[in-house]
Formats: C-alpha cells, sequence, structure tokens
C-alpha cells in the first residue's frame, strides 16, 4: 500500500476488493473507523524500504488522527492568498504523500471553492464637477484629491471661531491626524495643531460655573457637556488640559443621574416639539408626549454610558454610573421605537458586553434594513385605497423614500455604523457607510455631527482596511486634459490632482479590488453676500420632504411634495 510507483496496481488491487468503485457511494464497515485505519497503515511496515517511505512514514504518526479535545492552532490568512494558491494546484499529484487533487477536492469540497474574483471586472463613475452661473470669470479651480481606503470627512468652510459647535467640529481633525498617523497631510496637520489652542480656549469660554457647558448664557446642555468631556479628553496627547477641569465635568455629569439610572435633559436638550410630540420621527410611529419624552431619555442615557466608557472607567464611581444606566437600558429595550434610541441603546449595551446586547444588535438590523436589503430608516408610507390599480404597474411596486435625512437619522446612522464596526460586521457596515457618505451634505450644515462622524468613519476604515488589496484608478477629465493612472494601497498617502479647466466631467474606471475614496473640489469667487455677521448668523435647512399619499386627491392634482424647514439665527 506504501509503494507509490505503481499506482495503477494499487487501484486495480482496491477495486478487486470492492474499494474503489464507481458505482459503490458506501464506505465499508471495514474501513470506517479513522483511528483503526491511521494504526494500520503506520504500523503495516516495519521495515521501510526507502528514504522516502520512511519520511511518508514520519509524517503521518506526526499528523495523525487525534480526539477533538486536544488543541489545535491555526493562523489566518487572507481569502486572496488562500484563492490564488489553490488556483495555482494543478491535476497532477502534490504533497508529501502526492495525493491528487481531484481526492482533495473529494475531501475538502469548501476549501476548493472559497475564492472566485474576476480580476477583469471594474467598477465606473462619473464625477460632475460644475460652476454656478454667478461665479467672478476667472477665479474658479478645482482639484481631486484620490486616496487609498476611506477618506475622513473634512471641513471645507472656514469655522466660526466665536462659536462653541464649530469649535468642537474642528477638533476633529485630531482625530484624523491620529488615525491617518504618516498618511496625513503635512500642511493640514501644521494646520490644526496651530489652531487648536484657540479652539480649546473657545471651547472654555462657554464653561458655566457649575461645570458645565452650553452656548446657551443661561441654560446648561447635557449633550453639550457630554461632547466637550470626550474631546477635552482625547485632546490631551496633544495639548496640556488640567486633570481637575476634566474630573469636575464628569462629576457634574455622574451626579445627574437619578436613582433608577437614567439621564434626564436638559431645557437645552430638548428637540423641537418633542415635548408635544410633534417631532418628525415621533409622528411616523403615533408616538405620545410621554413616549416621545421616554425616547429622549433614553438616548441621553445611552449617549451617557457610550462616552464614560470612551474615556475610561477609572474609578468606582465611574463603574457604579455606567452599571446602574446599562440595567435602565436593558429593561428600556423592548419599548423604545425611535432610529435615535435603538441604535445609542444598541452601540452602549455592545460596548458594556450586555447579555441583551445581541438582542439588540439584531432589533437595530430590522429596524435600519429596507426592503431591498440596504441601510436604511423606515419613513411614512403611504395610504393605499381602491384606486391604487389605476397607478400600479411592473415597474412601480415600490414608493420611493426621499433621499434626504434627517440630523436625528444620521446620527442614528453614525452610531449603528459605530455598532457593525466594533462587532466585526463589515457587510452591514458597508452598506450603513454608503448611506452616511451619500448624505453627507448633513456634515456641511450640521458641524455637530462631524466629530462623532469622523468617529465612525476612522473605526470602519480600520475594519475594512486589508494590506493584501489594491486598485488601479484611472482618471480621464471630459476634454482629455488631465488623464491618470494610479495604483492604489491603504498605506499610501492621499494625492492631489489639480484640474485644468472648470466646468468638467471626470471619468473613473477602477480595476482590482480594495476600498479607495475619490474628492472632487470646487472653488470661486461670487457677487453674493453672506449670510452671516459678527452680530448675526441666519441659516435654514430642509428637515423632511413628505410625499403626496399615493391615489391622494393632492397626487391626482400633481401638487408638490411639502418641505419641512428649520430656520435658525444667533
Amino acid at each position: 500500500m506504501l509503494n507509490h510507483q505503481n499506482s495503477s496496481l494499487l487501484w486495480r488491487q482496491l477495486r478487486y476488493i470492492n474499494i474503489g468503485q464507481r458505482n459503490s457511494a458506501e464506505i465499508p464497515k471495514e474501513s470506517s473507523d479513522v483511528a483503526e485505519l491511521n494504526k494500520y497503515f503506520l504500523n503495516s511496515s516495519s521495515e521501510p524500504v526507502s528514504r522516502r517511505t520512511l519520511d511518508i512514514v514520519n509524517f503521518y504518526t506526526n499528523k495523525s488522527y487525534c480526539a477533538f479535545s486536544e488543541r489545535r492552532d491555526f493562523f489566518l490568512v487572507d481569502e486572496l492568498l488562500v484563492g490564488k494558491c489553490i488556483n495555482e494546484i494543478k491535476i497532477n499529484a502534490c504533497g508529501i504523500d502526492e495525493i491528487n487533487i481531484r481526492i482533495l477536492r473529494l475531501g475538502c469540497p469548501i476549501i476548493i471553492k472559497i475564492w472566485n474574483f474576476n480580476e477583469e471586472a471594474g467598477f465606473s463613475q462619473v464625477l460632475h464637477l460644475d460652476t454656478p452661473s454667478f461665479v467672478v470669470p476667472g477665479t474658479e479651480w478645482g482639484k481631486l484629491t484620490v486616496a487609498g481606503g476611506l477618506a475622513l470627512p473634512t471641513d471645507n468652510k472656514k469655522p466660526d471661531g466665536g462659536s462653541l459647535i464649530s469649535a468642537l467640529a474642528s477638533l476633529s481633525s485630531l482625530m484624523t491626524i491620529q488615525h491617518l498617523g504618516s498618511r496625513m497631510n503635512e500642511s493640514v496637520r501644521q494646520q490644526a495643531l496651530q489652531s487648536l489652542p484657540g479652539n480649546i480656549q473657545t471651547i472654555l469660554s462657554y464653561k458655566k460655573l457649575d461645570n458645565s457647558f452650553s452656548e446657551h448664557h443661561m441654560l446648561s446642555s447635557h449633550k453639550v457637556t457630554l461632547s466637550i468631556l470626550e474631546a477635552l479628553t482625547k485632546v490631551q496627547t496633544y495639548f496640556g488640559i488640567d486633570p481637575d477641569l476634566i474630573q469636575s465635568v464628569k462629576r457634574w455629569i455622574q451626579l445627574r443621574q437619578e436613582d433608577d439610572g437614567r439621564f434626564s435633559p436638559l431645557p437645552a436638550d430638548m428637540k423641537l416639539g418633542s415635548s408635544e410630540g410633534k417631532n418628525e420621527a415621533f409622528e411616523v410611529r403615533n408616538l405620545t408626549s410621554d413616549a416621545a419624552i421616554f425616547e429622549h431619555i433614553t438616548e441621553i442615557t445611552a449617549e451617557t454610558v457610550i462616552v464614560l466608557f470612551d474615556i475610561g472607567i477609572e474609578t468606582d464611581a465611574d463603574s457604579e454610573t455606567i452599571q446602574k444606566a446599562k440595567i435602565f437600558l436593558e429593561n428600556s429595550l423592548p419599548n423604545i421605537q425611535t432610529p435615535e434610541a435603538i441604535a445609542a441603546v444598541t452601540l452602549a449595551l455592545v460596548l458594556v458586553r450586555s447579555a441583551t446586547s445581541s438582542w439588540a444588535i439584531e432589533k437595530l438590523r430590522n429596524t435600519s434594513t429596507t426592503e431591498d436589503g440596504e441601510f436604511g430608516w423606515p419613513h411614512s408610507t403611504a395610504r393605499r385605497d381602491a384606486a391604487d390599480w389605476l397607478y400600479e404597474s411592473d415597474s412601480d411596486k415600490h414608493i420611493k423614500e426621499p433621499f434626504i435625512a434627517t440630523v436625528g437619522e444620521y446620527e442614528a446612522s453614525i452610531y449603528a455604523l459605530i455598532t457593525f464596526s466594533t462587532i466585526g460586521d463589515l457587510k452591514f457596515a458597508e452598506s450603513t457607510a454608503r448611506y452616511l457618505f451619500y448624505r453627507s451634505h448633513m456634515l456641511d450644515r450640521h458641524p455637530e455631527l462631524r466629530y462623532p462622524a469622523v468617529k465612525a468613519f476612522a473605526l470602519y476604515d480600520s475594519l475594512a482596511k486589508d494590506r493584501h488589496r489594491s486598485l488601479t484608478i484611472s482618471l480621464a477629465t471630459s476634454g482629455m486634459e488631465l488623464t491618470d493612472t494610479l495604483n492604489l494601497r491603504n498605506d499610501k498617502p492621499a494625492q492631489i490632482l489639480h484640474l485644468p479647466s472648470l466646468p468638467t466631467k471626470v471619468f473613473v474606471y477602477a480595476t482590482g479590488a480594495g476600498c479607495a475614496t475619490i474628492q472632487g473640489q470646487v472653488a470661486y469667487s461670487s457677487y453674493s453676500t453672506k449670510n452671516d455677521t459678527s452680530l448675526l448668523a441666519i441659516s435654514s435647512s430642509i428637515t423632511q420632504e413628505v410625499q403626496p399619499d399615493k391615489s391622494s386627491v393632492d397626487e391626482i392634482e400633481g401638487k408638490s411634495p411639502v418641505l419641512k424647514i428649520k430656520t435658525c439665527f444667533r
């Protein structure tokens, strides 16, 4: 049996004793015990006839069948390397025992077809870089920033030096420096570090006598104080912060905890219309005023746990605060319905390793998955009546959800991305990151979201990073003034390409595997006036788009959607 020189004679003898028949699908009973088979082959030859046979005997002696109670160590490898190794295996016999690849397929059907990657397939997209009609001629310019991996959000507008929210959003660049390391642009790094003392001074100017923070000179804000506590803790790596100040801010937050573990929002934290149950997220679920306030309390409590856990547990008081809040969140999990509360509670329970975290993750997945299997939050569905058959067609069976997202939904999506990245769920994390990127304009209008967004994208980029993958990007403008081909990897810094003319279109074609980010930036001068001065700042944004109900009178008459617009001034 150990003579591998005459394999045809071996197989002929095996078939003679009814082993290896083509129509035989059952293993003989005398050959079903693996341990006995190993013992037989190891003891079948007491005097090896050659060095080759001795090597084979020693190999099987060390690799023989063992019980499952013994420890076996397996090293993780990349699927690309496994796929390449399998593709290089030919039909010829291989290995120390010269087993045919056909036998390997019979024994390991799952390993053989583990990776199917088409190197010729590619992805193409067109970037439209336009300029408005009121631009001053000759002042427009543009550039492309091409980065391997996921590019983190940056501040595209000049920060308002006197605003607390703007100063806090500017600190997000420090997280970018920490994540990118040597890949960070040196000029951007120096600019962030030079502006750090001024931003810290601006933040501390809003500190109140009780060690809380808020832009309102008479009211304190629990959410703003939480954000300041997290930011000041992270800033200590780059700028000296008084430890007593951080402890006093943390103590102010801990003293606000009630006996059942909850943290109630302050008047400055109340959402627009939540006290009356009029918030758009509450309208969709027909929540009462008390239920809406409970959702907000649960969300505030979860956010407090997230921040306290992130900055570190140092004392018994910190541990007791988180433990009491954990019990409150576990009891509140069955009753919450809004995206903001579900996403925040799920992340908090995952961080503290609660026994109900798996239930919370499943609830988050079910709530944030659309009919198409993509990430998204449910919106109010239109009513259907008997006249729907006039409008139904094979190509229009689903009502399209509005592309715009509310501030609460975007914040909930950030928490969801952190959750999926923390538990290593790349599939849901990728869908969530795509949802956030398509609505990245929210970061320009709401700078308070920029700091947690950078935190979430940095965590996702670490999860999706693969040093064995690379992308080849081919770029060309519409007039072919600029053409380039770049080989991108995650460990390479971002590359900047200046556009020769505007407006233009950039054609992008990518091949390979991995992740890359291509950003187009256009700058110009115009004759339009500013919407803010040193004394007054006015802004407005569309918070929700309400489509007419399907088959309703408004839709039949062709009425336009209803836009909910929020206007703010400072």
